[in-house]
């Protein structure tokens, strides 16, 4: 089976997004990529420039069975 991928998009650390995720998801098997903890640049046709976490993002969510975007609205 491949992993639940969480992409958690709060503006707070411990935010109750965070603690709802926490609630919601009752196994263990889960990855939270929390994207302000993430570093993506704006968009450049310099293929050269790959100076984020965009593309390690992308690869994880390609290898995933299950996508939870997790968003504080």
């Amino acid at each position: 089976m491949k992993k639940v991928i969480v992409i958690l998009g709060s503006a707070r650390e411990e935010s109750n997004t965070l603690k709802a995720i926490k609630e919601s998801l009752p196994f263990s098997d889960y990855e939270i990529i929390d994207l302000l903890k993430c570093k993506v640049e704006h968009y450049s046709y310099n293929p050269d420039k790959p100076d984020d976490d965009f593309l390690l993002i992308v690869e994880k969510m390609l290898a995933a069975e299950t996508i939870v975007f997790a968003t504080p609205v």
